[in-house]
């Protein structure tokens, strides 16, 4: 976790981390300002509903500490995930985060990246819930739209990618759906989970 502090701050990158408490970070900027909007899942071009953003704020409020390193020193509770955002592209800081023994670094767009602890990804709660709920993996679809999403498809009996996926998703899915302005996480039920036209 510190290592991943010391990258980020030798190479001049905004982080930020999220806990039980909500996203904490030392440095102010657009990315934690204005963060519930641009996490919201919305069309392309619109606004998420107000009431929503709110909702965000209340569940995961962004919290303002002197030093990220030094509150990751004094932490009490779990650190769930952290994130790097940027103006530019992170391609290849994402291939030098992945060097730091310890972390999984994805992303959902070329300008963030998501670190975790490495035995932590949405195919690894796909794993637990599965078991939970005594569900077998070919009885499971799981659809998604970019590199955070392909652990899942390591575990679903049908990965599926949306229309809007990188050619590189696509390419690992077994099958490919509408993008997310045509509908297409319902298309895809509606194809290959119910048997039905849509």
């Amino acid at each position: 976790m510190l290592g991943f502090l010391a990258y980020c701050r030798s190479h001049g990158l905004y982080c930020h981390i999220y806990s039980v408490q909500g996203m904490i970070f030392d440095t102010p900027a657009c990315w934690n300002e204005h963060w519930p909007e641009q996490n919201l899942a919305r069309l392309e071009g619109q606004q998420p509903p107000a009431e929503w953003v709110l909702r965000v704020r209340e569940y995961c409020p962004a919290l303002l500490v002197d030093d990220l390193a030094e509150w990751v020193k004094t932490a009490r509770e779990p650190i769930y995930k952290m994130a790097v955002l940027s103006e530019y592209s992170l391609v290849e800081t994402a291939r030098e985060l992945d060097q730091i023994l310890g972390l999984s670094v994805t992303s959902s767009d070329p300008r963030n990246l998501e670190i975790c602890p490495t035995n932590v990804s949405k195919g690894a709660a796909l794993c637990q819930l599965a078991e939970l709920l005594a569900i077998k993996p070919e009885q499971i679809m799981a659809v998604g739209d970019n590199y955070n999403d392909l652990s899942l498809f390591g575990v679903a009996g049908l990965s599926v990618a949306m229309g809007n996926a990188p050619e590189l998703v696509q390419q690992q899915a077994q099958v490919v759906t509408k993008s997310n302005n045509e509908s297409g996480v319902a298309w895809a039920v509606h194809q290959w989970a119910l048997g039905e036209a849509f």
